[in-house]
């Protein structure tokens, strides 16, 4: 499919960035917030709304799964890092780029700031929400302790045919860290985590660490680009596995922590340094 860059700054995205099903073809339409012409029609798979003409128009969908539409698309500017830290983010062009009112993009910026995504300045707008050295200390902390948490209770429901999945896993995650493939990389570990925070069975627990990652979701790939860090992190996941198929459950807590941890240290110190030259 021909993708061609309108926006100054941005190279056309991989595939792998749309979150969108192509349904038919012939429509020239603007991609909003990515600044990417797709030739076909488009539409989101959940919720479902087509986009067309640069804008999108929904049919039949309440107000609230329009909401969530424009929070998902929102959430993937931020995380892509096609908005950036600061950037305001003016909710009446928006209303008119989407063609909608303004009541669904207010619940989506309610939604974002609760995942810590935005900040609400009243009177003064929306801004992306910036994070300090400290903000990511603190969540790197968190989650850590968190999903070293969840494995522990995973342990208790894993089951071979899941340590299997696990392996598999590794197996793909193995030949994208080869490829040097790191979106690839980021989005298998994402479901690395996820699998186990379902197998832990603990609906709340599962909330507090999604809300904690989207919140650093926009710096995995920045962690993962730094010098060796790609290679190490698939070293530390096959110790993970490992110890899961031993059914080691002090082991695997203190592996995962450390895990997190260090992505955390990498990324810090690089920020750190940044600053120092900056």
């Amino acid at each position: 499919m021909a993708v061609e860059s309108f926006f100054v700054g941005f190279p056309p995205p991989k595939k792998s960035e749309y979150p969108y099903t192509i349904l038919c073809k012939k429509s020239r339409i603007l991609l909003p917030l990515t600044g990417v012409f797709l030739q076909d029609k488009i539409v989101h798979s959940r919720p479902k709304f087509t986009m067309a003409r640069n804008l999108f128009t929904y049919k039949n969908f309440s107000s609230e799964s329009i909401a969530t539409g424009v929070s998902r698309i929102i959430r993937e500017a931020i995380i892509l890092g096609r908005l950036k830290p600061g950037e305001k983010i003016v909710e009446n062009e928006l209303a008119k780029r989407m063609g909608i009112s303004r009541s669904p993009i207010r619940d989506a910026f309610r939604d974002l700031e609760k995942e810590g995504l935005v900040t609400l300045y009243p009177r003064r707008g929306v801004r992306v929400t910036e994070i300090s050295l400290k903000d990511l200390k603190e969540i790197y902390a968190l989650r850590a302790n968190l999903e070293s948490l969840a494995f522990n209770m995973a342990l208790s429901n894993i089951k071979p045919a899941q340590v299997g999945r696990m392996e598999s896993f590794l197996k793909t995650m193995s030949v994208k860290t080869k490829q040097k493939d790191i979106e690839g990389v980021v989005r298998l570990n994402e479901q690395f985590h996820d699998f186990i925070l379902k197998m832990s069975d603990n609906d709340r627990l599962n909330q507090l660490v999604h809300s904690l990652r989207n919140q650093i979701r926009r710096y995995r790939m920045a962690s993962l680009s730094l010098p060796g860090r790609l290679e190490e992190a698939f070293v530390e996941h096959q110790k993970i596995v490992d110890a899961v198929k031993r059914r080691n459950v002090s082991l695997t807590e203190k592996l995962v922590k450390e895990h997190i941890l260090q992505a955390g240290k990498k990324l810090i110190e690089s920020m750190e340094k940044g600053k120092e030259h900056g």
